[in-house]
């Protein structure tokens, strides 16, 4: 899971520039420790970090991403969000409030025939689910 300590290490051992903003950026991931968007994130630092820009925080998160430590969600088509849980799992994503929860689900309940995949290299997946939380059903 991510640590900020950790995130420190990786840009250490990757000879990537480390500022301040940066290390305020992976503590904020660790604090949230969910699906964030780059906006929350940049909102989370301005009163201490009044110069840090919303293209610093980006270019952190894309950082991140390629180092592997986050995920990139397109979970509806206004936000993208980060995730620090980088294992396999899935999402609900409720159509009210935008909540979102991970589901973990056992992979041999997916019932695709393998041959499906036949033609495709490199395969990837992301189950997302999309419904009305208990809270907005009420």
């Amino acid at each position: 899971m991510f640590t900020a300590n950790e995130m420190i290490k990786t840009f250490k051992d990757n000879t990537l520039k480390l500022t301040p903003q940066r290390v305020a950026i992976f503590r904020v991931l660790e604090k949230k420790a969910g699906h964030i968007t780059a906006e929350k994130i940049y909102g989370n630092l301005t009163k201490d970090y009044p110069n840090i820009s919303l293209n610093t925080v980006y270019t952190t998160l894309k950082m991140l991403v390629e180092l592997n430590k986050i995920k990139e969600l397109y979970l509806n088509k206004h936000r993208v969000y980060y995730d620090i849980n980088v294992n396999l799992h899935h999402h609900i994503i409720c159509k009210v409030c935008n909540k979102i929860e991970d589901i973990y689900i056992n992979e041999r309940d997916i019932n695709i025939n393998p041959s499906f995949f036949d033609s495709y290299k490199d395969l990837s997946y992301q189950i997302n689910f999309y419904a009305i939380c208990k809270n907005c059903s009420k």
